[in-house]
């Protein structure tokens, strides 16, 4: 038996929906369940609907069954979130957090996790590493240049640091 394809998640109450692909429909909806039964989910607006109207006003559909890859369950996922009202998705685009506006509070959270994060020396060598022999286009220099006119520099530069940074 197929179990992969492009599934919904109904509220009854309003017909509004939420629109998802997945390659096990037992585990998905079970995940969802999960995740709005302790207040978690990623849709905020699933999440309040849920909170307000309760488990029983909602129904997992199976919109489309078939055996795909996941860009494929992507790309029929798409073409449901376009044909569909898909009120409950925070993204209008399937497989993706285009369109997703974080909070400000998110925002902080965000930044203050990186605080005090430093990389690892092993890490910092791998970077170096990567980006031998590797060279900004022209368009990258200008950019780079233009970003620091009128920046004061803290540090001392040498003729040969000078020659370097010429693209």
């Amino acid at each position: 038996m197929i179990n992969s394809g492009v599934y919904e998640i109904l509220n009854t109450k309003t017909n509004k929906r939420y629109i998802g692909s997945t390659i096990d429909f037992p585990m998905r909806w079970k995940k969802h369940r999960q995740d709005l039964e302790t207040g978690n989910h990623h849709s905020p607006y699933l999440q309040r609907a849920w909170n307000k109207q309760g488990s029983g006003a909602f129904i997992f559909n199976r919109i489309l069954i078939c055996a795909a890859s996941k860009t494929q369950l992507e790309m029929y996922e798409q073409l449901c979130i376009d044909q569909l009202e898909a009120e409950y998705n925070t993204s209008r685009v399937a497989g993706s957090r285009l369109g997703v506006k974080h909070t400000a509070e998110t925002c902080k959270k965000i930044s203050m996790s990186g605080i005090g994060h430093t990389v690892s020396l092993g890490t910092r060598a791998k970077i170096a590493a990567s980006l031998i022999g590797k060279k900004h286009s022209i368009l990258r220099c200008k950019n780079i240049s233009a970003g620091k006119i009128g920046r004061p520099i803290n540090y001392p530069l040498t003729r040969k640091s000078k020659k370097k940074m010429v693209c």
